[in-house]
């Protein structure tokens, strides 16, 4: 900050002194330092003002309502407090005291015959005394008015050192010109008081709390189960190649880490609405090439995944469909393989690569073919048979479940739940995931028709006039059938991306197969402001080639998967 200045005063013209300037360097280098141990100094003090405040005001709220049971100022319970602390006693065993006399006197009215105007343990306890009873029936007595035989007898034994203290606090209270009664009801007085608007803060905090906890739940489960399931994969195929797996240890964990990342930022940030599904996925990928991890995580997953195609065989519980797709009449497009291979060992039914290749090509075109027959163009019925793909885990098996959400779960291929589930489960006469695709398709193309359900009969409407391209027919699907919310945009959008290539591929097919080479040809336009220096300009144009790339390689993948 000196040299500032000092650049400042000869840009004016002044001259500058050496031997003054190094005074003034020196004055202002202390005078620095004074002020930022003055600052240091000031926060120490708020806080440890703010813990007394707060301690202070929670004793003063519970003794203005234990004036309020017992009918005695908040003054007078505390000089009762000192007077037993002073012989030897706590401050909670004075109010408890006077807690227990108060409620007997409340719930026995008989006894002011025999106790007359006394209303305080002290009062009892010296009523008793000189009542030239015996010590044994003075205890009955006294413990007819809610008083211990232990309270009694330390009120004969240091009654007078009790009254004493008392009016030692009282008399310092009044020299100190705290009036206990009309703060405590500026404190604890209801609507208003300081107590009142501190509690309703914390009650807020803790409901934002439970808030944010209900909002990251979700996502947090699925990390875990998705995390879960890498255990499990680990363990299979560690078993399977006989522990060469466990040897990557290193490898694996930075694969891992980076694709775990990557998921459970997505899932967050989608399930708080901060950004729909894609702004979380380029803001994982941006969040990678900044760290440097991008270009390595993807080269290793590359590798990892090609030595897992590798050695991973086709699962032992994949069972063909129940009914098996009629031969293909001409001009109906065929199924293409959508994702790899399935882990090693046998997977769980609804696992996402629980499906193999081939039968996930079938079970495509079996739909595909079924809804065709049903009289829905051909545009419509890709649209539709993508979205159950994606709405399903990427599997079509009518036996996907998933649990979260509670109740019974979402359910089969469609994914239904609640009334829906059970107007399903009317019109087959079973239960959905005992029934098979070609009956859960059945249902859908149902429901688009006859189902009391708006949203289906508009969706069926709108997909059998025919006049939608397949990536509009399959988010027509999505949005007015399957109705996934605000963390559907991702399925939505690459249900549709799915859609529109398998209708490219169609096409191909349908022409008499030649090239199928692919070849992308992209014009990348990037908008920058330049920065104050050059590297945060670069920057900028690095984070916009990263999002081309992204959408680029995401929409290629779709259709080659």
């Amino acid at each position: 900050m000196a040299e500032t200045i000092r650049e400042y005063l000869i840009a004016l013209g002044w001259h500058i002194d050496e031997d003054t300037w190094k005074r003034y360097q020196g004055a202002l280098l202390k005078t620095a330092a004074e002020t930022a141990k003055v600052g240091s100094l000031s926060i120490e003090t708020a806080a440890a003002v703010e813990t007394m405040v707060s301690r202070v005001t929670r004793q003063y709220e519970n003794l203005y309502y234990v004036s309020q049971r017992v009918g005695q100022t908040v003054g007078f319970l505390q000089a009762t407090q000192y007077g037993f602390v002073q012989t030897g006693r706590s401050a909670d065993e004075a109010l408890s005291s006077m807690e227990g006399v108060a409620a007997a006197l409340r719930t026995q009215p008989w006894l002011q015959m025999i106790f007359g105007d006394a209303r305080t343990p002290q009062d009892i306890a010296s009523t008793l005394q000189h009542s030239g009873l015996p010590y044994f029936l003075q205890v009955q007595f006294a413990q007819m008015a809610g008083l211990s035989e232990r309270d009694l007898l330390h009120f004969e034994m240091f009654g007078d050192r009790i009254r004493r203290a008392k009016q030692e606090f009282a008399q310092r209270q009044r020299e100190a010109g705290i009036d206990a009664q009309q703060f405590a009801d500026r404190v604890a007085g209801g609507p208003g008081s300081f107590t009142w608007s501190l509690n309703r803060l914390e009650s807020d905090l803790g409901i934002t709390g439970q808030r944010i906890a209900m909002d990251l739940i979700d996502p947090v489960q699925h990390g875990i189960d998705a995390l879960d399931e890498i255990v499990q994969w680990i363990n299979r195929v560690d078993a399977a190649t006989k522990g060469w797996e466990l040897t990557l240890g290193s490898f694996g964990t930075t694969v891992l880490a980076g694709w775990l990342g990557n998921k459970l930022l997505r899932a967050v940030l989608v399930r708080l609405g901060i950004m729909g599904a894609a702004g979380a996925g380029a803001t994982a990928a941006e969040a990678a090439t900044g760290a440097g991890l991008l270009g390595p995580l993807a080269l290793l997953g590359a590798a990892g995944y090609g030595l897992y195609e590798a050695v991973a065989p086709e699962p032992l519980n994949a069972a063909e469909p129940a009914h098996p797709p009629a031969p293909k009449k001409a001009g109906a497009p065929t199924g293409v393989p959508l994702v790899g291979a399935p882990p090693v060992g046998a997977p769980e039914p609804n696992h996402p690569m629980a499906a193999s290749s081939a039968l996930r090509a079938s079970r495509l075109s079996q739909v595909v073919q079924q809804i065709e027959e049903a009289g829905y163009p051909e545009s419509s019925a890709l649209g539709i048979a993508s979205g159950l793909l994606l709405e399903s885990g990427g599997n079509l098996s009518p036996t996907a479940l998933n649990p979260v959400g509670g109740g019974r779960g979402a359910q089969g291929v469609p994914q239904l739940r609640g009334t829906r589930l059970d107007e399903a489960e009317q019109f087959l006469g079973r239960p959905f995931l005992s029934s098979s695709l070609r009956d859960q398709v059945n249902y859908v193309l149902w429901a688009m028709q006859s189902s009391a359900d708006a949203g289906a009969r508009r969706a069926g409407e709108r997909l059998r006039r025919g006049d939608l391209p397949p990536g509009r027919a399959a988010e027509e699907f999505l949005l007015d059938f399957e109705r996934p919310g605000p963390a559907g945009v991702g399925e939505i959008r690459e249900a549709r991306d799915l859609a529109e290539g398998l209708s490219r591929l169609a096409a191909q097919r349908q022409a008499g197969g030649g090239d199928r080479s692919v070849v992308i040809n992209q014009r990348t336009d990037i908008h920058v402001s330049s920065g104050p220096t050059a590297l945060t300009t670069a920057q900028e144009v690095m984070r916009g080639q990263a999002d081309v790339n992204a959408d680029m390689t995401r929409n290629a993948g779709i259709v080659l998967r």
